[in-house]
C-alpha cells in the first residue's frame, strides 16, 4: 500500500473522529448545564476512575492500552477545560 493511500485512510478516520468530537462536546455542554443546575463540581474523580475501569474493556489490542488511556485523559481534560471556560462565560 502506498503512503498516500494510508494517509487517505487516516483522513477518513480523522473526519469521523471530528464528527464524534462535536457530538461528545454537545453532550458535555448538557452535562455542564446539569452540573450547574445541581450545584455539582466539574471534576468528579470517582466518575473518572469508573471510566478508566470500564473503558479499558473497549480496547481489544492490549498493546495499545496505555496509549488509549493517554487519549482518554486528553479527552477528559478537554471536556473539563470546556466546562470551566463556559462556566466563566456565564
Amino acid at each position: 500500500m502506498e503512503l498516500l493511500d494510508l494517509r487517505k485512510q487516516l483522513e477518513d478516520v480523522d473526519k469521523k473522529m471530528a464528527s464524534l468530537f462535536e457530538q461528545r462536546m454537545e453532550i458535555i455542554e448538557n452535562v455542564r448545564k446539569y452540573k450547574n443546575a445541581h450545584k455539582m463540581d466539574v471534576y468528579d474523580s470517582v466518575r473518572e476512575n469508573d471510566m478508566h475501569n470500564k473503558y479499558k474493556d473497549y480496547i481489544i489490542n492490549k498493546d495499545l492500552m496505555s496509549y488509549y488511556f493517554m487519549f482518554l485523559e486528553s479527552t477528559l481534560l478537554i471536556s473539563k477545560n470546556y466546562m470551566y471556560d463556559k462556566n466563566q462565560d456565564v
